[in-house]
């Protein structure tokens, strides 16, 4: 195994485990789902990462996961100044916005 799939397996458990807290916290479908479908792009760029068949896919998937997380975790940043109920789930959203960052990063620097 290399480094790069090393980081991002376990981006990929992270997310998944953040994914959990987030589906308890705030009882949102669609985050849920976003945090699944991300972990599983990580997932998926660890193997690639490996197998070496697309090594376009390594950096482009974490990339996608991050645009995801970083669109959902500016509007409900946005949301909290009038509901401020929020922030702990948009807390959760920023931590899951940096592992895939720092995924992405990795992906970029060590492809």
């Amino acid at each position: 195994m290399n480094p790069l799939s090393i980081v991002l397996a376990s981006s990929s458990l992270g997310i998944l485990v953040l994914g959990v807290f987030l589906k308890r916290i705030s009882d949102s479908r669609s985050t849920a789902m976003n945090c699944f479908f991300a972990s599983a792009c990580l997932l998926f760029a660890a193997y690639q990462s490996l197998a070496r068949t697309k090594p376009e896919w390594v950096f482009m998937l974490p990339f996608l996961s991050s645009m995801l997380f970083l669109g959902r975790t500016l509007g409900l940043w946005w949301r909290t100044k009038k509901e401020p109920e929020l922030r702990p789930h948009a807390q959760l959203l920023t931590a899951a916005t940096s592992i895939c960052l720092v995924a992405t990063l990795s992906a970029w620097f060590l492809k």
